[in-house]
């Protein structure tokens, strides 16, 4: 008996020790000097782009549903079917300048590539296969991967890579013994050849092959090749437990309670359901979008918008339009999104809104203002902070002087609705006497 609860005492310690392991690395990662450019940058963009891209969800005259990078799966296409898309893949319109600037121009502060999805195809100038990649087996012959590493280091863009660890379909990540070295060769590729990678974003981990001991062994791999990179959780994509940071993709949130530590990226679409373009696919709203930004602020989240270029090289227009409404918006109200902090516990507000806090300066929070109340045409924010001026933070927007009271340790601001708001939303700087 009594060896039997030693194991017991055992076990209880070791799944303790797991636990506070487990906290205290989403603990570090949160306030590491490597994370420190995730945490400052709020705002970034992942692009899916490749073979996919020119069906565009489209298959012998079928539109093909779920993810257009899929399409290989989904239409059951055969290799010998899908590597004639090589063979056209020759997108005259890509320009890495152009894409660099319309990401910047749009408030971007970081830019994510697909280097190779679940297709297997490589988009650069990998030596690990000699016929599967943009240089060996298309007309275009030049290396994706480094002309945007180029552009983004030029434009002072932080740059990341997404690559496809669990899933291959054309060299069968099934065949597991064969695939992990092959795998291994292009990660150090990608981390030896092409400057500094900010981040790395994993996929595939939901397969038979993947298991914990495979992520821990990836993560231990990649932090020796670059000790400054962080990545997603390599074990588990929607959890910020293992790795550097937790994912909240589309489709695959993770529950709230998970989100309340470690860092973590909201992947939006901006068409519905897909990643990689699609010709008949649907369009979100602007406005959506930006309030789902706001509301991962106002969550101590990044936010990464997708875009799916079409086969050419070129962004959608829709796209275009898109970015061009979020750049717009940060140009004026950027300072309450980058460098800010949310889950802001001690002010309410009235209204359909949001609120993020400087991570820059003492005392300053900002009040995202989605819809004024229609009751009585202000909004009340109420917090136990001793607010002293309020301002917005657009310039044409003017708002009468905002009624401030403060009884019992209790701070109530009335700001009377303008005559003119942002339909996205209004931001609302809000600074005590302690501010700097």
């Amino acid at each position: 008996m009594k060896t039997v609860k030693k194991i017991k005492l055992i076990f209880v310690i070791l799944i303790i020790s797991f636990v506070v392991f487990q906290s205290s690395h989403a603990q570090s990662s949160q306030t590491s000097a490597r994370s420190r450019w995730f945490r400052e940058a709020r705002v970034g963009m992942i692009i899916h782009w490749g073979l996919y891209s020119i069906p565009a969800g489209i298959w012998n005259g079928k539109q093909i549903p779920y993810y257009g990078e899929w399409i290989k799966d989904r239409a059951s296409i055969s290799n010998a079917d899908y590597s004639k898309l090589a063979t056209q893949f020759n997108p005259e319109k890509f320009n890495a300048d152009e894409w660099i600037k319309m990401a910047s121009d749009a408030g971007m502060k970081y830019f994510c590539f697909v280097t190779k999805h679940h297709d297997g195809f490589c988009l650069w100038d990998t030596k690990e296969n000699n016929d599967w990649n943009v240089i060996d087996a298309t007309p275009f012959k030049r290396d994706i991967v480094k002309e945007l590493g180029d552009a983004c280091r030029k434009k002072g863009m932080i740059y990341a890579l997404y690559y496809s660890t669990g899933l291959d379909w054309h060299y069968p990540s099934t065949n597991w013994k064969a695939y992990k070295p092959y795998y291994f060769g292009q990660l150090k590729e990608l981390l030896t050849n092409y400057g500094k990678i900010g981040y790395l974003w994993f996929d595939g981990e939901w397969t038979p092959q993947w298991n914990d001991s495979e992520a821990v062994e990836l993560y231990n791999y990649v932090r020796a090749l670059d000790p400054d990179i962080i990545t997603n959780n390599p074990k588990k994509k929607s959890s910020s437990t293992y790795g550097d940071f937790g994912l909240d993709e589309e489709n695959y949130s993770p529950p709230d309670s998970a989100l309340r530590s470690g860092l973590w990226e909201r992947d939006r679409l901006v068409q519905f359901n897909t990643w990689g373009y699609k010709s008949w696919a649907k369009w979100k709203k602007s406005v959506d979008l930006i309030r789902d930004m706001i509301d991962a602020a106002s969550l101590s989240m990044n936010f990464c918008i997708n875009i799916g270029p079409m086969a050419d090289g070129s962004f959608p227009p829709e796209a275009k339009a898109i970015l061009k409404d979020f750049g717009g918006w940060l140009k004026v109200n950027g300072e309450a999104i980058y460098n800010t902090t949310g889950n802001v516990k001690n002010m309410k507000i009235n209204c359909e809104g949001r609120i993020t806090k400087s991570e820059l300066a003492n005392s300053i929070w900002y009040v995202h203002v989605f819809n004024w109340p229609t009751n009585d045409s202000s909004v009340t924010i109420t917090t136990y902070e001793p607010i002293t001026n309020v301002t917005v933070l657009d310039p044409r927007i003017s708002i009468k002087k905002p009624v401030i009271k403060r009884n019992d340790g209790v701070t109530t601001i009335m700001i009377y609705k303008p005559k003119t708001s942002n339909s996205i939303a209004t931001v609302i700087k809000l600074q005590s006497k302690n501010s700097k």
